[in-house]
């Protein structure tokens, strides 16, 4: 690839960023965020296996490039929402800071990880292992996510518990006793 097609294809993956939060912006919150989020997860999974198998002169390489991109930025427009609501009210900030942590460890680390296993597996073997751990995302939030879009923090952790919150349970008059 000539060094400026490459320098093209690293802008238009960089302009697929911001596509990606609005779009994230857009359906948030009129969709379940966990199945968004399983959604992206695996349209992403979909998408790093597809970048370890074409060839990589073919124009297919940045489509599916800007494709990944954008389901990475809608992962992250929509998990750092999600994770702030799936805390009580006593944890939360130090939940969501945690959450907020160890993307940040996530980022700084990728690129040295990436680096060495590209020496070694090579660039299909790269976004193999990437799809492996977008699909173990996707398989986590599925099963141990909970649904929280519509309601309020008191009913995703009574739904949690198998309560009933105490703002929505039925009210029960006592009989006066004379």
């Amino acid at each position: 690839m000539a060094p400026g097609v490459a320098s093209l294809y690293s802008f238009l993956l960089f302009v697929a960023q911001p596509v990606g939060y609005l779009a994230a912006l857009a359906v948030s919150d009129r969709f379940e965020r966990r199945t968004l989020l399983v959604t992206f997860f695996s349209v992403a999974t979909v998408a790093s296996v597809a970048l370890a198998l074409v060839p990589r002169d073919s124009v297919a390489l940045l489509f599916i490039g800007m494709a990944l991109s954008i389901c990475i930025t809608c992962i992250s427009g929509i998990f750092f929402p999600y994770s702030s609501e799936v805390y009580p009210t006593a944890v939360r900030a130090t939940g969501a800071g945690l959450v907020s942590t160890a993307g940040n460890v996530g980022a700084l680390a990728a690129p040295v990880a990436i680096g060495y296993a590209f020496g070694t597996v090579g660039f299909g073997g790269v976004f193999l292992a990437m799809a492996a751990l977008l699909a173990v995302g996707a398989l986590v939030i599925r099963t141990l996510g909970p649904r929280v879009t519509g309601k309020t923090l008191e009913q995703v952790f009574a739904d949690e518990a198998g309560e009933v919150p105490a703002a929505s349970a039925p009210v029960v008059e006592k009989e006066a006793t004379a």
